[in-house]
C-alpha cells in the first residue's frame, strides 16, 4: 500500500490531515502529485471551515441564504 498525506489548513488553523491511499497493484504516488493532493487539501479544508462557520452562526453570509425571510 502506498500513501499520500497533505494537512488540512485554513485561516491559520491546523484541521486535520488527509491521506490518500493505493494498493499494493498501483503504482506508488510520484513527486507530482504532491502539489495535487496540496490543492485538495486547501479545498477541503476551506469547505470545513466553512461548514463549522455556518453551523456556529447559521448563515453562510450575505449570499448563504440563512433564515432572513
Amino acid at each position: 500500500m502506498h500513501a499520500l498525506c497533505a494537512v488540512l489548513r485554513s485561516r491559520g488553523r491546523t484541521l486535520g490531515v488527509v491521506t490518500f491511499l493505493r494498493t499494493v497493484g498501483r503504482t506508488a504516488f510520484e513527486r507530482f502529485d504532491s502539489p495535487y493532493a496540496e490543492d485538495v487539501a486547501v479545498r477541503m479544508a476551506a469547505l470545513l471551515d466553512l461548514a463549522d462557520l455556518v453551523e456556529v452562526t447559521g448563515s453562510a453570509g450575505p449570499a448563504g441564504g440563512g433564515d432572513d425571510a
